[in-house]
């Protein structure tokens, strides 16, 4: 009778055991997902990023303090300049020529935002954020298309989403905070680097950041997965 309950107690506690490899594994993989979108993950360089999603046809830069309002070039608009970068047709997502009107001397990795549009989808569009390394640290998509199929979905969440949908898949937001001007709502998920983009109650847009992991991620993990 000893010897049984030795092992209904071993095979009890190689089930406990297994059950918390499998949790980890599931953790791992979450935890992985944070960090990647459209194929690409964050910290990639600026080679890999342009070999997943192709030469970029637009670059963002800052607008400097420097510029008198009345000189600003036609590209400008408020806050950042928006310069078309040479592609050609081939490379082209619309498959016809972009000229560029980058400044001379200037090439695309000397600008820290790139841009792809998303064909066949309005005016939906991908940015790339880099740091000062050019590693990739922030990806974003907005999908004005009339398919809601710019955008992949990210942890979960999907564009044309609405805010109690994704409440329901990744719970309460850190914060949310309302631009009453331009209709839109950001909920922002500290712990797993999400920014979610909603205007008239619906998703537009999705973006990924950098996050600290820890606790807070497993936490969330924790929520995502039990619904808690």
């Amino acid at each position: 009778m000893g010897k049984l309950k030795l092992l209904l107690v071993a095979a009890a506690g190689l089930c406990v055991c297994l059950a918390a490899a499998a949790e980890l594994r599931a953790f791992k993989r979450f935890s992985d997902a944070t960090n990647e979108y459209e194929g690409v993950k964050l910290g990639s360089s600026r080679d890999e990023v342009g070999y997943r999603l192709g030469p970029p046809p637009m670059v963002f830069a800052p607008k400097p303090k420097s510029w008198p309002k009345a000189n600003a070039p036609a590209n400008w608009d408020p806050f950042q300049a928006i310069y078309h970068v040479g592609v050609p047709a081939w490379a082209s997502s619309t498959g016809t020529e972009v000229r560029s009107d980058l400044p001379a001397g200037t090439s695309a990795n000397d600008y820290d935002q790139w841009s792809w549009d998303v064909p066949n989808a309005g005016s939906s569009n991908i940015v790339a954020d880099f740091d000062r390394r050019k590693n990739l640290i922030g990806l974003h998509c907005f999908d004005f298309s009339d398919t809601h199929k710019a955008c992949p979905d990210h942890l979960g969440v999907a564009v044309g989403m609405t805010e109690e949908a994704v409440i329901a898949a990744l719970g309460m937001p850190d914060k949310s905070n309302i631009e009453s001007a331009d209709e839109v709502k950001t909920l922002t998920y500290q712990d797993v680097g999400m920014d979610v983009l909603l205007t008239r109650g619906r998703v537009y847009g999705i973006e990924i950041e950098q996050h600290a992991g820890g606790m807070r991620l497993f936490r969330r993990f924790v929520r995502h997965s039990t619904g808690i």
